[in-house]
């Protein structure tokens, strides 16, 4: 059988199952129901054409441009984040190309990276209380064609100002702003930013609480964004995955009390745990806490750069630390 023979570098990991009976915890997913006057108000609003017909995303489009006071052309919506991602990867990465990212990121990055066979380049760490320090000194950047950091980083959890970012703009390549937990760590998408290269993702799964949806958007000049629609899937998202994120849109003081909810909660564990960290997750020391394991669905085994043992990262929800 042929195939592109680089797939055969390309290491990805299945997900694997969960136990239904256990609390979701290891996904950063919404952690409480919606209200539910407001998700029934929802459900009676789906018509049999919402099932029969492809989606236009162009209403979506707009919400989000009024957002975030941009123009609709400023936005490119996909299935999901990580669906945003792998188009971004696939516009500016060649084979044999450079890519720099933290030592510490998500996953799929080296997977996207992969599939499109180049190389990648690290920043390293340095710690004060898990605080992310960036040393922007790159040997051989001439064949650069991607800067890419999680703000808040997974899994560190820490937030960089974009002050801190300023000489990243500077590389003459796209500068790319993961803000998949960024309503958690009130991050930013200032205009002039985007003017100057940087594109700016974000998603529905975590803060607006969709992660069933596979809604995911960025934010980036119109060069950018009419590269990115040459690689566009015909249609990316259903019309119930639209109409929801609407919803969400039309409903933002519902996300709004959950993200204060959570921040409320992770302040509390910040203090007692004494660390810095601006996502919806924390990671407790996996020999201390190992009996959670038995009542809820966490990630077990992860670890930290620089930092020594294994630990449960857990999805915090409110009341989280009276329970810990």
């Amino acid at each position: 059988m042929k195939f592109n023979s680089h797939l055969n570098h390309v290491v990805r990991k299945e997900m694997g199952t969960f136990d239904e009976c256990k609390r979701r915890l290891h996904m950063c997913e919404r952690t409480i129901s919606f209200d539910e006057v407001l998700f029934n108000g929802f459900k009676d609003s789906l018509v049999a054409e919402d099932f029969m017909y492809y989606s236009d995303d162009g209403e979506l489009k707009r919400r989000l441009a009024d957002l975030h006071g941009v123009n609709p052309e400023n936005i490119f919506v996909g299935a999901g984040s990580d669906s945003v991602l792998n188009t971004i990867f696939d516009v500016f990465v060649s084979p044999g190309s450079d890519v720099l990212m933290p030592e510490a990121h998500f996953p799929m990055y080296d997977v996207y990276l992969q599939q499109n066979q180049g190389n990648k380049l690290t920043f390293k760490y340095e710690f004060n209380n898990y605080q992310l320090h960036l040393n922007t000194s790159v040997q051989n950047t001439n064949n650069l064609s991607l800067i890419i950091l999680g703000n808040p980083n997974s899994p560190v959890g820490d937030v960089v100002s974009l002050d801190k970012l300023e000489n990243l703009t500077t590389f003459g390549v796209p500068l790319v702003l993961d803000q998949a937990y960024g309503e958690f760590g009130k991050t930013e998408v200032p205009i002039e930013w985007i003017n100057r290269g940087v594109i700016f993702v974000n998603s529905f799964s975590k803060s607006w609480g969709a992660a069933g949806c596979r809604v995911g958007y960025c934010i980036a000049n119109r060069e950018i964004i009419g590269l990115m629609n040459k690689l566009k899937r015909m249609f990316e998202i259903s019309n119930v995955s639209k109409k929801f994120a609407l919803f969400l849109l039309n409903n933002k003081p519902m996300v709004d009390d959950y993200v204060n909810q959570i921040v409320y909660e992770r302040e509390l564990l910040k203090r007692r745990f004494n660390l810095v960290q601006y996502g919806n997750w924390i990671h407790v020391p996996q020999h201390k806490y190992s009996y959670l394991t038995d009542k809820w669905e966490v990630k077990q085994d992860a670890s930290l750069p620089h930092v020594f043992g294994s630990f449960l990262r857990i999805t915090i929800f409110p009341g989280l630390n009276g329970q810990l």
